[in-house]
């Protein structure tokens, strides 16, 4: 047990580095671990499938597969259904090996500590001097700085994923409180240097959960968060690219005046509102089980659901996850995700009530809830670098949740 435990380890530890180079190595590794781990899994299935955990997801995954099959669009949908039970197997194989490896949480502390110095490196390079390194080449948008990512703007939603658990790492290790700050404090540059106003947003939820919630001396929340303000300040004193992205383009997209003077607001942008607006719409049309999954490119420029018949409402994903769901697996998808969340936020209330001091876990169950935040927009909630991410702290989680059972 435990020598296999080690031969499937290195592929988690690549996962931090392969999710950097795009979606072919991380989706690989996936695959090998899925079908390594497979016969474990089956072979302990009071274990691992009969959990409560596992219960759930497996009947969400069963909802997934009904509205695919029910879908005008079975060709597409069921790539994202059928094969989408992998990513929960990737978390049972993250407690399987720490179940029976006992320097994993060692090994996969140092590579995300050195994956994510490399990435912010490499990003505030990029920014103050307006250059990627790598290319030789002047950056063509300099409000939206991609680092390593090359042309995917997900510098910030990678940081601000897989920082929780980074932190939850380096407290399990033992690291020093001032290792800890100096440290997130410098990765943390990263979600602002980026551009995206949905990473500093979820960014800013993170701290204000740290700074309120988290049981530490109020002296070190202070010196924490005021840290983090004066980087803040400074990245836009020093770039008016990234104020004006911030701040004038953020306000312009949620307040318009149209042609008649009429003052008009939106939830973020017109497009992302048109986007919600057509998702109810198909919702309405297909309650129960929706019209399967990624199948909102196909409906949304349908004059049926697309009422504004504007393009802006059109796109390959509603950019939130819970748009999404209902408009493409029904209330009964929907219910999953909404589940979740208030099991997430329900299990963080009472573990920090009934803990003297912060546990480590708490910061996976921070992490997640960021991961699910309903107010914000979101990426493909089936894209596999996204559900690849956002299943990479559940394992951790499960584990630990086990531990605490003992």
């Amino acid at each position: 047990m435990k020598s296999y435990a080690k031969l499937l380890s290195p592929f988690i530890y690549l996962l931090p580095v392969a999710l950097i180079s795009g979606p072919f190595f991380s989706d690989l590794f996936i695959s090998i671990i899925t079908l390594a781990i497979l016969p474990i899994i089956i072979k302990n299935y009071r274990v691992y499938i009969l959990s409560n955990v596992s219960k759930l997801f497996f009947i969400f995954f069963i909802l997934l597969c009904v509205s695919a099959i029910f879908s005008d669009f079975l060709n597409e949908t069921y790539k994202s259904s059928f094969f989408y039970f992998r990513f929960f197997i990737y978390s049972l194989a993250i407690v399987y090996i720490l179940e029976n490896n006992q320097d994993f949480i060692k090994v996969i502390t140092y590579i995300i500590l050195a994956t994510l110095f490399v990435l912010t490196t490499d990003a505030l390079l990029q920014f103050i001097f307006q250059k990627n390194y790598l290319t030789g080449e002047k950056l063509l948008d300099y409000k939206r700085i991609t680092g390593l990512f090359g042309d995917e703007k997900i510098l910030g939603s990678y940081v601000i994923r897989i920082l929780p658990l980074t932190i939850y790492l380096m407290l399990k290790n033992n690291f020093k409180n001032t290792t800890i700050f100096f440290l997130s404090l410098y990765f943390s540059t990263c979600i602002f240097v980026s551009g995206e106003r949905t990473s500093v947003l979820l960014f800013t939820i993170f701290l204000f959960i740290l700074f309120f919630a988290f049981k530490i001396e109020i002296k070190h929340k202070l010196v924490f968060v005021t840290s983090m303000f004066l980087i803040f300040i400074l990245t836009l004193i020093y770039s008016q690219n990234l104020f004006d992205r911030l701040f004038y383009e953020t306000f312009s997209d949620m307040i318009e005046v149209d042609d008649k003077g009429n003052l008009n607001l939106y939830f973020f942008s017109k497009g992302h509102t048109l986007m919600y607006l057509t998702s109810l719409n198909i919702f309405f049309e297909n309650p129960m089980f929706g019209t399967g999954p990624k199948s909102f490119r196909f409906l949304c420029m349908d004059e049926f659901y697309n009422i504004s018949q504007s393009y802006l409402a059109c796109s390959t994903h509603p950019h939130n996850y819970y748009f999404q769901l209902l408009a493409e697996t029904g209330i009964l998808g929907f219910s999953f995700i909404v589940f979740c969340l208030i099991f997430l936020v329900y299990s963080f209330i009472k573990h920090y009530k009934n803990s003297k001091n912060t546990p480590p876990h708490l910061l996976l169950l921070v992490g997640l809830i960021i991961n699910l935040f309903p107010f914000a927009p979101t990426g493909n909630f089936f894209n596999n670098w996204m559900s690849i991410i956002i299943y990479f702290p559940v394992g951790f989680l499960i584990y630990e949740l086990k531990l605490l059972k003992k």
